[in-house]
C-alpha cells in the first residue's frame, strides 16, 4: 500500500538516472570530437586550396603541350621543306632592310622600322621630367587608390573593369587580386624581376631603349610597338617609367606611361594621346602561417585619353579608343599575372 501510494518511490530510480547521465555525456563526447575533427580539416585544406588552382593550371599547361607537340611533329617534314626554299629569299630581305633601317637612322632618330628591325639608342633622362613627377604622384596615391577599389581590404581572388571619374577626367581601371601561395619576399622579386625585364612588352616590338637611373630600382623605357586588342591594332610610341618601392610590410611596383600613334592621321587612333598609371602591390595575406606562406598580388591600371580643352572629338572615334584601351588594359592584366605565376612556379621547381 505504501509502495503503491509512492511513499517509498522507485528504488532504481538514482541508478536509472546514473545511466542517463552518462549515455548523456557520451553521446556530447562524441559530437565535440566531430566537431574538432571537422574543424581542423577545415583548417589544413583552406591553406592548400591555393595549390589546387595552380595544380590544376600545370597539369592544364603539360596536356595542352602535348598535344602541342603531336601537331608540331605531323607538320614538322613539310615545313623543313619550306624553310629550306625560303632561307634565300629571307637572307636576301634581311640584308635589304638593314640597309634601309640604316638610312632611315642617318635621317631622324624618331622614324620608326618596320617589324623586325632595332633601333637602339639611350633616352635622356631629361626628356622623362614631366613623366617622373607623374610616377612620384602616382606613388604618393597609392594607398587611396587601394581604398577607392576595395583592395586595400580585399582577401580574395577577383578581378573588375570599370570607368571612374577623377580630378583629371573620366578613366578606364583594370584591378585584379590573387592569393599565390608564396611568401611575400619571392612574390615581390618575381614581380620585379618581371616588369624591369622585357617580357612585359606583348606584341611587335620595332624599336625599344633601356636605361638604369642611379635612383635605385627605376628603369626608364623608350620604345615603339604594336598595340593589339580584338580586331583592332595600332603602332605607337611610348615613354614609360617603372620604379619599385620596398616598404616594411609590402612593396610595391609602379610604372607611369604616355603613348602617341605613330600615324597620327590613322582613325581612330590618330590624335589621340594617352597616359597610364600601373600599380603591383604585394603584401603578406592574412592567412599566411609561417608554415603555409601567402601573399596578395594586386594589380591595378588606369588609363586616360589626353584632350586638349576646346577641341570637338567625334564621339564615335572616342568610344572606339577607350573600347580600344580598356581591352588592352585586361589583356595585359591578366597577362602579367599569369607570366609572374610562371616565374615563381619555375622558381619552385628548379632544384
Amino acid at each position: 500500500m505504501l509502495r503503491k501510494a509512492g511513499v517509498y518511490g522507485d528504488p532504481n530510480r538514482a541508478h536509472n538516472e546514473r545511466k542517463l547521465e552518462i549515455t548523456y555525456l557520451r553521446e556530447k563526447v562524441g559530437q565535440l570530437e566531430t566537431e574538432l575533427h571537422s574543424l581542423q580539416e577545415h583548417s589544413i585544406s583552406s591553406t592548400p586550396s591555393a595549390w589546387g588552382e595552380f595544380a590544376a593550371r600545370e597539369k592544364s599547361k603539360r596536356e595542352e603541350s602535348e598535344r602541342e607537340n603531336v601537331r608540331l611533329k605531323l607538320i614538322l617534314a613539310s615545313q623543313i621543306k619550306v624553310a629550306k626554299s625560303l632561307e634565300a629569299i629571307l637572307l636576301k630581305r634581311a640584308q635589304q632592310q638593314i640597309a634601309e633601317c640604316s638610312a632611315s637612322i642617318q635621317r631622324s632618330v624618331d622614324v620608326a622600322c618596320p617589324s623586325g628591325r632595332t633601333l637602339d639608342f639611350r633616352a635622356d633622362a631629361s626628356d622623362f621630367q614631366e613623366l617622373l613627377e607623374y610616377l612620384n604622384a602616382t606613388y604618393r596615391e597609392v594607398d587611396s587608390v587601394l581604398a577607392s577599389n576595395g583592395l586595400a581590404w580585399m582577401e580574395t581572388t577577383q578581378q573588375d573593369v570599370q570607368m571612374r571619374e577623377g580630378v583629371g577626367g573620366m578613366y578606364l581601371e583594370v584591378f585584379s587580386n590573387k592569393i599565390m601561395p608564396f611568401g611575400l619576399h619571392a612574390t615581390a622579386e618575381a614581380t620585379w624581376n618581371y616588369f624591369k625585364g622585357s617580357k612585359k612588352h606583348r606584341g611587335t616590338l620595332y624599336a625599344k631603349a633601356a636605361q638604369n637611373l642611379d635612383t635605385p630600382y627605376t628603369i626608364i623605357e623608350h620604345f615603339s610597338k604594336e598595340l593589339v586588342a580584338g580586331n583592332s591594332s595600332t603602332d605607337v610610341r611610348i615613354k614609360q617609367i617603372v620604379r619599385r618601392y620596398v616598404e616594411a610590410d609590402r612593396e610595391v611596383v609602379v610604372w607611369v606611361a604616355s603613348i602617341e600613334p605613330v600615324d597620327m592621321t590613322q582613325k581612330p587612333f590618330g590624335g589621340f594621346k594617352s597616359r597610364h598609371r600601373n600599380y603591383a602591390v604585394i603584401k603578406r595575406a592574412r592567412a599566411s602561417t609561417p608554415q603555409h606562406e601567402l601573399s596578395l598580388l594586386q594589380l591595378v591600371s588606369h588609363g586616360m585619353l589626353d584632350t586638349q580643352a576646346g577641341t570637338m572629338y567625334d564621339p564615335k572615334y572616342v568610344r572606339a579608343l577607350t573600347d580600344f584601351l580598356l581591352n588592352d588594359a585586361a589583356r595585359n592584366i591578366k597577362a602579367d599575372q599569369q607570366l609572374i605565376e610562371n616565374v615563381l612556379m619555375d622558381q619552385m621547381l628548379r632544384p
